[in-house]
């Protein structure tokens, strides 16, 4: 597939997936949902078909790759491994995270954050005239949430997301082809051990603490990356959601 680059989206540009991307994606889901894109030097599967079946194809395609930037950071994790690999790291954390036990057991939490993030949001926006949603409500409410989750809840917020930040530019680096970062090697060495911290209290029923009475196939390395690419992810994509 790498070597027949046909067809070529040549005509896409990053302004065009940065600035809005659903015109240039809908276009392209619509002629040509597997397309070479030269700005990116990848390729693009827009549709959810495709996307699923890609998904599933341990054989032809993979995630398993020793340049995979956020692997290089946390280690091996459900975000890096495929097959029964990565049925083995992801298997403990699917029943705690279903949206069952997410309905049952954070409506009331998020609720709260909600109100108290709007309550302050009001208080910002009467005082100097207006409020930025990003980060007045979709940031915190995604790292509050997430922090209960994982039971990373007793640590300051400003805790988590300056590791998180240090994080992030780490894999950020190393995606630009330069090593990890002593700033991020730290930060995660500190989140790990918040994590394992976090999975053996017994004062509170959080969803890394079930997952992590289920894990007996996971050494604590394992836990680890696998809680902390949970923590990215609930943050990020939460918050670039809530944005949307």
């Amino acid at each position: 597939m790498a070597g027949d680059r046909t067809p070529s989206a040549d005509w896409v540009t990053l302004d065009d997936l940065e600035r809005d991307p659903h015109p240039t994606l809908a276009r392209l889901r619509a002629a040509h949902p597997v397309a070479w894109v030269p700005a990116l030097g990848m390729w693009m599967i827009t549709s959810r078909g495709l996307a699923l079946a890609a998904m599933q194809d341990f054989e032809g395609l993979t995630v398993d790759d020793p340049r995979f930037s956020t692997g290089q950071v946390v280690g091996p994790s459900m975000l890096s491994l495929d097959g029964p690999e990565h049925t083995r790291h992801r298997s403990p954390f699917v029943g705690p995270f279903r949206f069952s036990k997410i309905g049952a057991g954070f409506t009331e939490a998020v609720s709260g954050f909600v109100a108290d993030l709007l309550d302050r949001a009001e208080h910002t926006a009467s005082d100097v005239g207006s409020v930025e949603l990003r980060t007045a409500l979709a940031a915190p409410l995604a790292t509050r949430t997430m922090m209960l989750a994982l039971g990373l809840d007793t640590a300051a917020e400003a805790t988590i997301l300056a590791w998180y930040a240090s994080i992030v530019q780490a894999v950020t680096e190393i995606t630009k082809g330069n090593p990890l970062p002593d700033s991020g090697r730290a930060a995660y060495t500190s989140l790990a051990a918040a994590i394992h911290t976090a999975g053996a209290r017994t004062d509170a029923r959080t969803l890394l603490a079930e997952a992590m009475g289920d894990a007996t196939a996971l050494d604590d390395t394992e836990v680890a990356a696998n809680a902390a690419v949970l923590l990215f992810g609930g943050i990020e994509t939460t918050e670039g959601m809530i944005a949307n």
